[in-house]
């Protein structure tokens, strides 16, 4: 099994995990210049249980994995369809062992920080990687910088930029983009322009990145 496939299968895990908390501003009101994830460390260590890994026998490099306790009458379907049921223990200790799921996140494109500055107390959280200045209340030199500028230098002018990928993630939300469809960071979604567009053959509402510079994460 690939390594962006297993990442795949510990972020779908994640996604739907009560573990993780999404912050996308600071505790002033201000917004924070990409999104911020906290994780409760208990639940964490809890969130793969109940889930199942499934292996197509004709396509042995074909999986899928799903929470049995959400669909309790899906392994039946997929046992009776002549699927493989694996061991999930390999996913789950990734998302259990710290150090393992630091690598993790890291791969996903987060980086691990500790600050004040969302909550009031000084937590750990993981910011999500952007072209914007990473902030991290350790690197402090003329001025504290925080997680979010107080202000934009004036000789500066905001370019916007959308962050879009072809994978799920965080704070991401797929929508048809270009006549494709692709996973799009939900507050980068208003630099876009709607326009009619035909995807899998169907003429639908989507948007288009005429004239906006994109990036393409992994």
């Amino acid at each position: 099994m690939h390594q962006h496939k297993i990442d795949d299968y510990c972020l779908n895990i994640l996604t739907n995990s009560s573990s993780r908390t999404i912050f996308e501003q600071r505790k002033d009101g201000k917004p924070l210049t990409t999104f911020a994830l906290q994780f409760s460390v208990s639940e964490r260590k809890k969130a793969a249980d109940g889930w199942a890994l499934y292996r197509n026998p004709v396509q042995p490099d074909k999986y899928t994995v799903f929470d049995t306790k959400r669909y309790p009458g899906l392994a039946s379907v997929y046992e009776r369809k002549g699927w493989d049921r694996e061991s999930i223990d390999y996913v789950a200790s990734i998302i259990i062992n710290d150090a393992e799921f630091s690598r993790l996140m890291g791969r996903l494109g987060y980086i691990k920080i500790r600050t004040r500055k969302i909550t009031g107390k000084k937590e750990t959280f993981w910011l999500y990687r952007s072209h914007a200045r990473e902030f991290d209340d350790r690197r402090k030199k003329q001025r504290d910088k925080g997680v979010c500028p107080e202000v934009t230098a004036p000789h500066k002018a905001f370019k916007p930029f959308v962050q879009a990928s072809e994978h799920e993630r965080f704070g991401f939300k797929r929508i048809p983009v270009d006549g494709k469809w692709l996973h799009v960071y939900a507050d980068h979604i208003r630099f876009l322009t709607k326009k009619r567009i035909r995807i899998d053959g169907r003429q639908l509402t989507g948007y288009t990145a005429k004239n906006i510079s994109m990036e393409m994460l992994g």
